[in-house]
C-alpha cells in the first residue's frame, strides 16, 4: 500500500466543503491519508482513538456525503477515485472485499453505493439494476498502468444500470421524460419485451451525460473561469468527454506554466483538443 494520498482540488476547494467544520475537514484528510488503496478504512473508530477526534466529525462526513459508512462499520472515502490513482504494479487490493462488492465506479468520478438492487448514491435518484456483473470480477492487470483505468471489478457503470425511478406499483418512469417505461409490451407471464434493453441503455447515457455535464460545468465554475467561457467550453466534444483528473491535470499545469493570467492560459489549454492526447502538453500548447 502507498504511504504517499494525494486530494484533489475539485473535492477539497468546493465550497460545499470548505462549508463544513475545521476539525470534520481535518478528519476528511486524516481518514485519506490512512485509506486503503481503495479508499477504505476497516477500522474508523481505532483511528478517531488514536488521532483524538471526537467522533461527530464523522458523522458530519457522512452526512455530507463524503464518507459512506457499510453495516459492518467499514467506511469508504465517496471522491476516492477522483483523488487517486494507482500504478498496477503498486496497487494493493483491499481487504474489504464484501463492500468493495456494494460499490459501482467510473474512472476518474466518485463512488456510488449500490444495495439490494438500488443505487443508493446521494447524487442519484434509486436504480434498477439488470445486468450487474458477477462479484469479484478482476481487472485485466496488463491492459493499463493505473489500477482505476479500464477496471471493471464489480462492473464499471458504463451501462450496467437502468436508470428508472421505481414506483411501488406499475410501470417504471423514465426520468428524463417522465413517461412510464413499458418492459413488458404485451407479452405473456411478465416475460419482458425484446427492447426494454435498447429503452433502459438509452435512458442510462441520456442521464450519465446529463449529470456528467452538470459536474464538469461546476468543476469549470470551481477553477475560477467566468460563466460565458465556462458555457462556450462545455459545448466542445473533448471537454463534454473528459473526466476530472483530466481537468485537474490541466488546472494543475496552467497554476504551475502560466507566466501572468493562470485562469486565461486554463482557458487556453482546455480549448485546445491536442492537449489531453499529447504525452508533451507543454510543446503542443507553445506551439499554438
Amino acid at each position: 500500500m502507498r504511504t504517499k494520498r494525494s486530494f484533489a482540488l475539485s473535492v477539497v476547494d468546493s465550497d460545499s466543503f470548505l462549508s463544513l467544520p475545521r476539525s470534520a475537514r481535518l478528519l476528511y484528510y486524516d481518514l485519506g491519508m490512512r485509506a486503503d488503496d481503495r479508499g477504505f478504512i476497516p477500522s474508523p473508530r481505532r483511528l478517531l482513538r488514536s488521532i483524538d477526534a471526537p467522533e461527530k466529525d464523522l458523522k458530519v462526513l457522512l452526512k455530507a456525503g463524503y464518507v459512506y459508512q457499510f453495516p459492518s462499520g467499514v467506511v469508504v472515502i465517496m471522491d476516492w477515485p477522483v483523488h487517486n490513482s494507482v500504478r498496477r504494479d503498486r496497487f494493493v487490493e483491499t481487504t474489504c472485499q464484501t463492500e468493495l462488492a456494494q460499490l459501482e465506479w467510473q474512472p476518474g468520478r466518485r463512488y456510488h453505493v449500490v444495495q439490494s438492487g438500488y443505487n443508493m448514491s446521494p447524487s442519484a435518484t434509486p436504480v434498477a439494476r439488470t445486468d450487474r456483473p458477477p462479484a469479484g470480477t478482476q481487472p485485466d492487470t496488463h491492459r493499463d498502468s493505473s489500477v482505476w483505468l479500464n477496471d471493471t471489478m464489480n462492473g464499471s457503470t458504463n451501462g450496467s444500470v437502468a436508470n428508472t425511478r421505481v414506483e411501488p406499483f406499475g410501470s417504471p418512469v423514465c426520468q428524463t421524460t417522465g413517461k412510464s417505461v413499458s418492459l413488458l409490451d404485451d407479452k405473456p407471464n411478465g416475460i419482458p419485451s425484446n427492447n426494454h434493453k435498447g429503452v433502459v441503455a438509452d435512458t442510462q447515457a441520456q442521464l450519465n451525460d446529463r449529470y456528467h455535464i452538470t459536474h464538469l460545468v461546476e468543476l469549470l465554475a470551481g477553477f475560477g473561469i467566468t460563466k460565458e467561457h465556462v458555457n462556450q467550453l462545455i459545448k466542445l466534444p473533448h471537454i463534454r468527454s473528459s473526466t476530472e483528473i483530466q481537468l485537474q491535470n490541466a488546472y494543475d499545469y496552467a497554476q504551475k506554466h502560466a507566466k501572468t493570467n493562470a485562469t486565461a492560459y486554463l482557458d487556453k489549454i482546455l480549448r485546445n483538443p491536442q492537449f489531453f492526447d499529447s504525452v508533451e502538453e507543454k510543446r503542443v500548447i507553445d506551439r499554438k
